[in-house]
């Protein structure tokens, strides 16, 4: 194909002697045809050069203004992928291998070559060169290629390794920017009224932030028709012409994000539009290639996966708390059951332990609550604790402070770095909480209405001691309190202080 066109070719000589006998032998040659443009100077040639475009330079490395392998250094700066044939008097081996060195593809004595030996160096020059040139674009595929794979099993990796959405985002936008060389990346998550809002993005400096900018879209639900199939988003646009004005798009490049959320109370799986991925390019206009397309939707798939992943995770977590707090609460009154009790009881001794802070608690029971049931039945009697659970909570209400359901009709409060002295206070106000509900109770032996006994045990934990210590002192307070006439509160404390 090559010996059919005619060949272009730059001849850099100032010795008209030499241009006359090289432009004959370029006639006189048979492989293929040349078209000669003569310069004198290596400025000329630089002129020339921007203005045409040439396959090869004949090259003399002795001009008037340039001498020397400098000539051919020049050339090469200004060649880009023309090669360059020197065509000098000088036989030196030495001058020859740094010549090929420093970027000839060739090097040939003036007078010792004939026409085919020139026509030949000029085609083989430019052959080399074109396949150097392919081979460095081949070499420059395969380095993108490989960013690119590397950087979808960065993500990837990322995605299995981290809960932490924003984090994966932001680094994904960081590194999809680095390799496409694009002004701004971006990932917009779609809201539940029809729009979408920028989460995170990665801009040079030059760009204006589009970071939590509100982008008006169809709505979600529009995406789908009745059937449930995805619409071509092709004829959605995410980033209108006056938008991308405003922000100085020149070129863009919006990939879909799906989602198969299993979150959607109405179906068990279904496939929805969670937002999109966003490519700038802001300098100038810009055509995407396919490699760079086809890069940006494996992102898109592998950030589908990471949603997907962190849903299903946040989903399990919601489900656990659920679990868990079932698990501590006592279904009827809706305060802690036993097991959490003994939980927190453990717990709290062991912390107060740690740091010599007392500990109280209160155990209660409502008054004479077999006869209510007998007299109201059992239905009127889960009101009457859900009330009893529901004040007390009331009147405890600091965080630490846990109440639970000991048993049928007894109650416990555990009271962290509380005093004797004000946990006895807080009982009694328990007390006065419950007859002021003013809940009928005719047979009851002490008011009308139902009544509440407490005993409150107050210790400092020892680490040694059991907390089942400060279960038995309560125990034995509330027993007085029931003693002592009920619908009343009694302390350990004041029980030692009489004993002595």
């Amino acid at each position: 194909m090559m010996n059919q066109q005619l060949l272009q070719v730059l001849l850099v000589e100032d010795s008209p002697a030499d241009v006359k006998f090289i432009g004959k032998l370029l006639e006189r040659g048979s492989i293929c045809p040349c078209q000669l443009v003569v310069v004198e100077t290596l400025g000329e040639a630089i002129e020339t050069v921007a203005r045409r475009s040439f396959d090869a330079i004949l090259l003399d490395l002795n001009l008037p203004d340039s001498y020397g392998l400098e000539t051919l250094r020049q050339a090469n700066d200004i060649a880009g992928e023309i090669p360059i044939v020197v065509l000098t008097g000088l036989d030196d081996e030495t001058t020859a291998i740094a010549a090929l060195r420093e970027g000839a593809q060739d090097y040939l004595v003036k007078g010792n070559f004939q026409a085919e030996w020139l026509l030949r160096a000029v085609r083989y020059a430019i052959e080399r060169k074109q396949t150097l040139i392919r081979l460095q674009t081949t070499e420059a595929a395969l380095k993108q290629q490989l960013a690119r794979e590397q950087l979808l099993g960065s993500i990837a990796e990322r995605i299995h390794r981290s809960l932490d959405l924003c984090e994966i985002l932001q680094t994904t936008v960081d590194e999809v920017r680095m390799v496409l060389h694009c002004d701004r990346v971006l990932v917009q998550h779609c809201t539940p009224d029809g729009g979408t809002t920028v989460l995170v993005e990665s801009r040079s400096s030059n760009c204006t932030s589009t970071l939590g900018w509100r982008i008006g879209n169809p709505p979600i639900f529009a995406l789908r028709d009745p059937e449930g199939s995805i619409v071509d988003l092709t004829v959605f646009d995410v980033w209108p012409e006056q938008l991308c004005q405003t922000f100085a798009v020149k070129a863009k490049l919006v990939i879909p994000v799906w989602i198969n959320d299993r979150r959607l109370e109405d179906t068990p799986s279904q496939t929805v539009l969670w937002g999109f991925l966003v490519a700038h390019h802001c300098r100038e206009s810009r055509q995407w290639h396919p490699t760079e397309i086809d890069l940006l939707e494996q992102i898109a798939k592998q950030l589908a996966i990471g949603i997907q992943q962190i849903q299903l995770y946040q989903t399990l977590e919601s489900t656990n708390r659920e679990l868990q707090l079932l698990a501590s609460l006592d279904g009827l009154t809706q305060v802690a059951n036993r097991r959490h009790f003994d939980t927190i009881l453990e717990r709290e001794w062991r912390r107060c332990a740690r740091g010599k802070l007392p500990l109280s608690l209160i155990l209660c029971d409502v008054d004479f609550f077999k006869r209510f049931n007998d007299c109201y039945g059992h239905l009127a009697g889960d009101e009457c604790l859900q009330k009893v659970a529901e004040t007390i909570s009331c009147v405890v209400n600091r965080a630490s402070d846990v109440v639970a359901r000991y048993g049928g009709e007894e109650f416990a409060v555990i009271l962290p770095e509380t005093d004797a002295r004000a946990a006895l206070y807080l009982a009694k106000a328990i007390c006065d909480r419950i007859v002021s509900l003013q809940i009928p109770h005719v047979r009851s032996s002490v008011c009308p209405v139902v009544t509440l006994s407490a005993g409150v045990g107050t210790q400092i934990p020892q680490p040694r001691v059991q907390p089942a210590s400060l279960i038995a002192t309560a125990d034995v307070a509330l027993y007085e309190a029931k003693a002592g006439g009920r619908n009343c509160a009694r302390s350990s404390q004041t029980l030692k202080h009489k004993m002595r």
